[in-house]
């Protein structure tokens, strides 16, 4: 970036030129960077990241390209390249793209290398072979991250690891290594004696693996701060084989075991695991979505052990099926972890009994930041408001989807005014109606840090906006506002508009699935004329039609930020659309445009197309069940071929023939960041049988491609006469 670069500059000092001494970036992102950089920039780099491997490093002839780049980086310890675009139907790196890494790039920084990222390559097991020989060569390497590969058990590439005995943190997310490649894993990681930290999310290890892996950690019991195993299939028999480990690990800061079937005896064993004197230094724990597995018994045969974690930060068991016996059993302990800062219960069966046995341990942990207890079928809340008055320093709390309802409402909203840290507030889908709504605009304006209030779903209607508004126009830090699906009109529209003045930081405006109409965006339309730091409108499903988008059109010229606009369902038609358009040249951060279920024809696609191109940031465009023709979609193409940034497009259940899906694909040709395409044929009628071949353009063309969706196209040709003629092209 050019504030990174101090440009030289010349002056006379006593009768002589002195030069100034020349600032050099030291890190760039991209091979274009990259290649602007002259041969004494590059002898300055110590980090390069190249962002989109799909794009800038599509083969062997490229990395080469790379290796040649950095020959002069004799500085260089860091290599990221990643592929944002993940995905199964990705195209996942060649063994030929490896070797080239390993021959020509590796080499030549293999000596000051600490830190190598090869991210969501999808790289299979004879690919990550190649690698492995240059990978053992890197002896100064002291991170490692390759997730989100696909090489299983990668035996020669785990194997290759053991040349790096100073490697400090192994990410091996999502590589698929399972049972046998955490056999292979475990000497390379028994010889890392400086091993902190140790990832391996979501790779199906079971008992074998964990037991193969516990005697690896053996011997970095010493170092070993964060291991994490979350989404495999420990189960308890793999927790039991894994205990001896954690027992032995006292620098452990953070352990991650959610989402592995864990079950009361996982729990025991992990409780004697813990139940140490010498564990002292455990802050994190996740135990969460381990489901009906863990419940009660193993909330109990766990709490027995949080007593011997004084530094404990985080405690996550949320989805695990815990009810009044277990909250019982966390209460009793929880006084004594002082430091507690999150204490995560969503989506389990604490119920008001259970919540009545926490209130009082609550109360006690003065430390607390963030309080999750959604989904819990919690129908009072003056015990809870009870433990809140001691919660000084609360800024989160999420009591969404419960059955609080206005009762509970009115009990809680006094309590709130003693949480003066409070930022997000997450009250959703707990029909507290218009009564609740008055009871919590009493204690909003003393909430002086709001951020984010979130409401959606609770029938508060045009009367309980119009309790809420005062109090919404003193919330000057919101930054997030939601009230989607409450039932609210043109007269709460009205009432909100003044609200909306008040609100300088807002974000994030969300009043999806109302009853706007026209009339409701008209009364809006001059207050989010002022909300110069809008990124975000949902307005789908209010019917606001034609009209409604003229005014919201007038509306946009004030919102240079925003990056989603949201118009679902609204019965726009083409002259809605002929009038939103133009206003679309005011949004040049426009990142996500949704106009679909909107009767749009050939007209308003025509519209459209001319706005598209100045929207050059457009990444998704949802067109899906309008009645576009092949001609709309023509005169779309040509706006589409101006989007570069542009990753989905979803075209299904409009009126797309062969000769728009043939201009839809050569307008693609110029998008080669798109992931998805969505795209729907004829709904009956023969389909030619050339009609796949601009599939195979699109393919070919776009190398970020993850996900097809061809509806109509495929099943019409597959299962048709011309079968054999339509297969050879798929």
């Amino acid at each position: 970036p050019p504030e990174q670069l101090a440009l030289s500059r010349k002056g006379l000092t006593g009768g002589q030129e002195m030069e100034a001494e020349v600032v050099r970036p030291t890190k760039v992102t991209g091979m274009g960077a990259l290649r602007k950089c002259s041969a004494a920039e590059r002898a300055e780099l110590t980090e390069v990241v190249i962002e989109e491997r799909e794009c800038e490093l599509p083969d062997a002839a490229a990395v080469a390209q790379l290796g040649a780049a950095l020959r002069d980086c004799r500085r260089l310890h860091t290599l990221q390249i990643v592929d944002r675009f993940w995905g199964m139907l990705g195209h996942p790196v060649t063994a030929e793209w490896t070797r080239a890494l390993a021959e020509h790039v590796l080499p030549h920084i293999r000596g000051t290398l600490t830190t190598l990222a090869l991210r969501s390559m999808r790289m299979r097991e004879a690919a990550a072979a190649e690698l492995a020989p240059a990978l053992e060569q890197c002896r100064a390497l002291e991170q490692l991250d390759l997730r989100e590969s696909l090489f299983g058990e990668g035996g020669a590439l785990l194997g290759a690891l053991r040349g790096t005995p100073n490697l400090k943190v192994l990410r091996l997310c999502w590589t698929g290594i399972g049972d046998a490649g955490a056999a292979a894993l475990a000497p390379a990681v028994r010889r890392c004696d400086d091993l902190e930290e140790l990832h391996l999310i979501g790779n199906d290890i079971g008992e074998s693996g964990a037991r193969a892996l516990e005697g690896a950690l053996h011997d970095t019991h010493a170092c070993m701060r964060v291991l994490d195993l979350s989404c495999n299939e420990l189960g308890d028999a793999g927790v039991a084989a894994l205990a001896p480990a954690v027992q032995r690990c006292t620098a452990l800061e953070q352990l991650r075991l959610s989402g592995n079937k864990i079950g009361y005896g996982g729990a025991m064993q992990l409780a004697y695991a813990l139940h140490n004197d010498e564990h002292r230094c455990l802050r994190v724990l996740d135990l969460s979505n381990n489901k009906h597995h863990f419940g009660d018994m193993g909330a109990d045969a766990l709490a027995q052990a949080l007593e011997d974690c004084p530094a404990l930060e985080e405690l996550r068991l949320g989805d695990n099926m815990i009810g009044e016996v277990g909250a019982r059993a966390l209460a009793a302990v929880l006084p004594g972890i002082h430091r507690l800062r999150v204490l995560a219960l969503r989506s389990n069966m604490i119920g008001d009994l259970g919540v009545r046995e926490l209130a009082p341990a609550l109360e006690q942990c003065h430390a607390l930041e963030e309080l999750q207890l959604s989904s819990n079928v919690v129908f009072g809340a003056r015990r809870l408001a009870g433990a809140l008055r001691g919660m000084a320093r609360l800024r989160v709390l999420d009591l969404y989807d419960n059955h609080l309802h206005a009762e509970g409402i009115a009990a809680l909203a006094p309590a709130l005014e003693d949480c003066p840290a409070l930022e997000e507030l997450r009250l959703g889908d707990n029909m507290i109606g218009e009564v609740g709504a008055r009871a919590l605009a009493a204690v909003l304006p003393g909430i002086h840090r709001l951020r984010v209030l979130a409401l959606r779903s609770n029938m508060i209607g045009d009367l309980g906006v119009r309790e809420l508004a005062p109090a919404l126009e003193q919330c000057h830090a919101l930054e997030e506002l939601q009230l989607s699906s409450n039932v609210v009109g043109e007269v709460g529209a009205q009432t909100l508009a003044g609200a909306l003045q008040g609100m300088a930081r807002l974000r994030v405006l969300d009043l999806y699935d109302n009853h706007l109409h026209a009339e409701g965006i008209a009364a809006l339309a001059p207050a989010l004329e002022r909300c110069p730091t809008l990124e975000e409108l949902h307005l789908g499903r209010n019917n606001i039609g034609g009209d409604g988008a003229r005014a919201l059109a007038g509306a946009l010229q004030g919102t240079p930020r925003l990056r989603e606009l949201h118009l679902c369902d609204n019965g726009l038609g083409d002259a809605g659309v002929a009038a939103l358009a133009p206003a679309l040249r005011w949004c040049p951060a426009l990142e996500r445009l949704n106009l679909s279920v909107n009767k749009i024809g050939n007209g308003g696609a025509r519209a459209l197309a001319g706005a598209l191109r100045g929207t050059p940031r457009l990444r998704e465009l949802d067109l899906f069940e309008n009645a576009i023709g092949d001609s709309g979609v023509e005169e779309l193409a040509q706006g589409l071929g101006r989007c570069p940034a542009l990753e989905n497009v979803n075209f299904c259940s409009n009126r797309v023939d062969e000769g728009g899906a043939r201009a839809l694909a050569g307008a693609l040709r110029g998008t080669p960041r798109l992931r998805k395409l969505h795209i729907s044929g004829p709904k009956r009628g023969g389909v030619a049988a050339r009609t796949p071949r601009w599939l195979a353009d699109t393919v070919q063309y776009c190398p970020a491609l993850e996900g097809l969706d061809l509806e109509t196209w495929v099943s019409w040709a597959v299962s048709g006469q011309r079968k054999g003629e339509v297969e050879p092209i798929l």
